[in-house]
């Protein structure tokens, strides 16, 4: 059987166990056995009539205890089947408790599922795929320009990421047919993918196919190895000539980088120009023109503060999905420290023929001092990479993290770490959890994944308290103090231009388990992850909940708790204020290399000097702030075992 692909949709799969590579994949296939076209001819035709956009062609809802008008084919066809309570075999439960359902309006009446549990004790069930289709009667589609073809989709998957439930159109039988994935962005191995809506444009097929009046399609397992699927409430809908809708949006051009940042600090928002990125698809069966995104800024009190049109499309809808990019002319450094509201909403020449789905919002925090990337318009949950849902007494080892684009040099201070605590994934209190910092290397690394990441060996050690722990099913956002670290401390200097992996690596163990919050979603694979295999990373799937921290002041909590007991004794700058050189004095009790650096209060580094190796006794240093912008500035002396900070001002 010949076969045109559609993407409906790309995914990387984060893994529950560490041998599985995630990827981003088109398309890939062969899906082990063979079809075979084995559908039973339908006497049912429904001819065509004259029907505006949004009116129904087709409609099947599976009520009454059978499928309806709708034949099955494959190897395995019997095994679709009418069904009211979901999946029913070893691994699922019955009755009304039972979870597994299609959860849509029209569920109660029935719904069509391929129960494959139910029908093997294959343990995973089936292991060889499931070839089984759930075909439409003949519809006559003559005269139409487009149409959608709508329905709900629940399943669990046992099988290779390369493998997805699709949907296939023909007007020939399935001799030649065109094919679209339908598999939902985040559905894992062993994992259930929620009740959601498929919706299909498929006016570019209707538009060159011949022979429009023995239109059908099917639904498929396409060889899927499967627990179950579920399908209901299938409508094929006349299209509108023009009518987008915006799906999804992000905060940068998530296409060339990890840059997508929703917390946003003072000293990187600087020049960094507001970019928004929307995704479109269009449900009509005509190509709008002068397609454009009308972004909007709302502050904390709900104020508009900017607004700007624009945006340039990928492919100008040469497919059904584009998207649109507009580098706006907002600079975010003007924004004040604040959380903010973008709006975005497209705009086209014609006149859509439904508006409701045309705006989506995003949250964005300029922040005084942290940079993250979690979407807080998403829910949190959660999470640990080196558990198998809570059910295995030991964790994995795994370093798990999030890569940021730094723009200007600057110190990193702090790492914030979201550490949750659920009935599944679970955290335990004195074990050690370390802080790691790699550059990303796409030059020497190449394609390579792995060797992209390259260790910088300036690793933080620090142990897991009982304060740090939340409730069950809670949340601590807890700040890891560089400065604090048990062993090698101090912060961690970022050369501007650069991509950093900074992550948690935890040792794993009997016993011994890190859980953590993060969204369902990664859209720009910024988050990664390395298991017991500890020299392979791999996409992790989900947005760990990590935020650099920048805050100098954390250098100065550190240094009031540690100056009593260790080699270095400071006294005060004089003069300060100055508007010109100042002077430290210092004492060492012990030879070592001193190093001394003034940051500003965003973190930028402004000064930095080795002052090679002293003797034990007093010292001190003279600085030149002649050159300095007025404001406050943070000095830093460094020995080999400690650190102590002073405020300056300049003025």
């Amino acid at each position: 059987m010949k076969k045109v692909y559609l993407i409906v949709s790309s995914i990387v799969f984060g893994s529950l166990a560490f041998g599985q590579v995630n990827q981003t994949f088109m398309n890939e296939g062969k899906y082990g056995k063979p079809s075979i076209n084995t559908e039973k001819v339908t006497k049912t035709t429904f001819t065509a009539s004259t029907k505006a956009g949004g009116d129904i062609i087709y409609s099947q809802n599976f009520s009454g205890g059978t499928l309806g008008n709708m034949t099955t084919s494959g190897l395995d066809a019997a095994v679709w089947m009418n069904d009211l309570d979901g999946s029913n075999g070893q691994y699922a439960g019955t009755g009304t408790a039972n979870t597994t359902a299609i959860d849509n309006l029209d569920a109660a009446n029935g719904f069509a599922i391929l129960d494959a549990d139910k029908h093997t004790t294959d343990n995973p069930a089936h292991i060889d795929g499931y070839d089984a289709q759930l075909v439409s009667p003949t519809i006559d589609m003559t005269g139409r320009p487009g149409a959608l073809l709508n329905f709900y989709c629940k399943y669990r998957y046992w099988g290779p990421y390369y493998q997805y439930p699709t949907v296939q159109v023909s007007t020939d039988n399935f001799i030649t047919s065109f094919e679209f994935q339908i598999d939902k962005p985040g559905v894992r191995t062993n994992g259930t993918a929620t009740t959601y809506e498929v919706s299909l444009n498929l006016s570019q097929y209707l538009a060159t196919a011949t022979n429009k009046s023995n239109f059908k399609f099917r639904i498929s397992t396409n060889n899927l190895v499967l627990y179950y699927m579920e399908v209901d409430d299938i409508k094929l809908v006349e299209t509108h000539p023009y009518d987008l809708k915006m799906s999804d949006m992000w905060l940068e051009d998530i296409n060339i980088g990890y840059k997508e940042h929703t917390d946003i600090p003072t000293s990187i928002a600087t020049g960094q120009m507001l970019t928004v990125q929307s995704h479109l698809v269009n449900k009509g069966h005509s190509i709008p023109t002068n397609t454009a995104i009308v972004v909007s800024v709302f502050n904390s009190t709900g104020t508009q503060v900017y607004t700007e049109t624009g945006g340039t499309l990928s492919n100008s809808f040469a497919l059904i999905d584009d998207t649109i990019t507009f580098i706006t002319a907002l600079d975010l450094g003007t924004l004040a420290v604040d959380t903010y509201t973008i709006k975005t909403d497209v705009n086209i020449s014609q006149v859509d023929a439904e508006t409701d789905n045309d705006t989506l919002r995003r949250t964005m925090n300029r922040t005084a001092f942290d940079l993250g990337q979690r979407n807080y318009d998403l829910t949190r949950s959660t999470k640990s990479i080196g558990r198998y849902y809570g059910t295995d007494p030991s964790s994995d080892p795994m370093v798990v993290g999030n890569v940021m684009y730094i723009p200007n040099d600057i110190t990193l201070h702090g790492l914030e770490l979201t550490i949750g605590n659920g009935a599944y994934y679970s955290t335990t209190a004195g074990t050690e959890i370390i802080v790691k910092l790699y550059q990303m290397d796409y030059t020497t690394g190449g394609l390579d994944f792995t060797t992209q990441h390259v260790d910088m060996n300036d690793d933080k050690f620090f142990i897991i308290t009982p304060a740090m722990i939340p409730a069950l099913n809670g949340y601590n956002n807890v700040v890891l103090n560089l400065h604090e670290s048990t062993s090698n401390p101090g912060g961690m200097d970022l050369l501007g231009g650069n991509y950093y992996y900074v992550a948690i690596s935890h040792p794993g163990g009997a016993d011994t388990h890190l859980a953590y919050g993060a969204n369902s979603r990664d859209d720009d694979y910024s988050s990664h992850y390395s298991g017991s295999d500890a020299a392979v990373f791999y996409s992790l799937g989900s947005q760990i909940h990590t935020r650099m921290n920048f805050d100098p002041q954390l250098l100065i909590d550190a240094s009031v708790k540690t100056i009593e007991n260790n080699d270095l004794s400071i006294g005060n700058l004089f003069p300060n204020p100055t508007n010109g050189k100042t002077t430290i004095n210092y004492c060492l009790t012990n030879s070592t290399t001193v190093t001394v650096k003034v940051v500003d209060v965003t973190g930028k580094i402004v000064y930095s000097s080795n002052e090679g190796t002293h003797n034990n006794g007093s010292h001190k240093l003279n600085i030149d702030a002649s050159a300095f912008t007025n404001g406050v500035y943070y000095v830093t002396v460094s020995t080999d075992e400690t650190q102590v900070t002073k405020k300056m001002i300049k003025n």
